[in-house]
C-alpha cells in the first residue's frame, strides 16, 4: 500500500459539485460525530471543500450487489469538526443490480470520525436514497452506512469527515446485500503518520545508542596505564 500526502497531492477547488452552503445557515449544518461503539443519524446537506483525488471502480458478484462506487478525497471542508486540511472521504454510490442495504469501510482506528450524506443537486456525492444512519465498530476501525429499507437502484452519497492528513489504499470495502451477500471495491482511505514527538523519539533514541556504543568502543580499545 503506498501512502499518498495530502500537501503533495491537493490540485484544485471544487467550482462545481460542491456547493457553497451560506453561511447563515452553518449553525444547523454540521456532521454527526461517530465515536467507537456509538450508531448516529445522518445529517443531509452540501458542503464546500477542495478537491485532492478521486477514483471510480465498478463493483459485483456472482450474488451480491451491482454497480459503481466513485470516492472524493477532500480537504479545507465547510463545517468539518477538525482542523483545516484534515481529509474528509465523500462517496457517490450506483446501485445497477441487486441491492444494497450496508456499505463498511475499514481503516479508522486511531482517527476522529464525522458522518452525514446529501441528497440535493448540489451535492458531489450524488442524490438518491441517503443511508438513514452510520455506525462504527467498537474498536474504531470500521465505519458503516446503513439503508433501513434495501437500496435497489439509482445514486446515494455519504461522506466521512477525519482528523487524518494522508491517505492510503486499505482492504477492499464491502457493500452488503440486504441477504449478507458481498460485492468489494478498493478506495482511499486514512493513513497513519508519524507524530513530531514520535520522531523526535526516534532520533534520541539513536543517538543515545550511538553514545553508549562509542563509549563501549573506547572503554575496551583503552591500554592500562603501567
Amino acid at each position: 500500500m503506498k501512502p499518498v500526502l495530502s500537501s503533495v497531492a491537493a490540485i484544485a477547488l471544487l467550482a462545481a459539485g460542491i456547493a457553497a452552503t451560506p453561511a447563515a445557515a452553518s449553525s444547523l449544518m454540521a456532521p454527526a460525530i461517530l465515536d467507537p461503539g456509538q450508531t448516529v443519524s445522518l445529517p443531509d446537506f452540501p458542503a464546500g471543500a477542495d478537491l485532492i483525488a478521486t477514483q471510480t471502480e465498478s463493483f459485483s458478484s456472482s450474488s451480491g450487489p451491482v454497480g459503481i462506487l466513485t470516492e472524493y478525497v477532500v480537504n479545507n471542508t465547510q463545517f468539518s469538526p477538525y482542523a483545516l486540511g484534515d481529509l474528509t472521504f465523500a462517496f457517490g454510490l450506483e446501485v445497477t443490480g441487486d441491492n444494497v442495504a450496508e456499505v463498511s469501510l475499514p481503516g479508522f482506528a486511531g482517527f476522529n470520525t464525522a458522518v452525514k450524506t446529501c441528497n440535493v443537486a448540489a451535492c458531489i456525492e450524488g442524490t438518491g436514497v441517503a443511508p438513514d444512519s452510520a455506525q462504527r465498530s467498537a474498536d474504531g476501525d470500521i465505519v458503516s452506512f446503513l439503508w433501513s429499507t434495501a437500496f435497489t437502484g439509482g445514486t446515494s452519497g455519504f461522506s466521512v469527515y477525519t482528523n487524518a492528513t494522508a491517505y492510503t489504499d486499505p482492504p477492499m470495502i464491502q457493500i452488503i446485500d440486504l441477504a449478507g451477500n458481498e460485492s468489494f471495491a478498493p478506495t482511499f482511505l486514512p493513513a497513519a503518520t508519524p507524530l513530531p514527538t514520535t520522531w523526535l523519539m526516534l532520533v534520541s533514541g539513536f543517538v543515545g545508542l550511538g553514545f553508549f556504543a562509542y563509549r563501549g568502543t573506547k572503554k575496551n580499545t583503552a591500554v592500562p596505564a603501567a
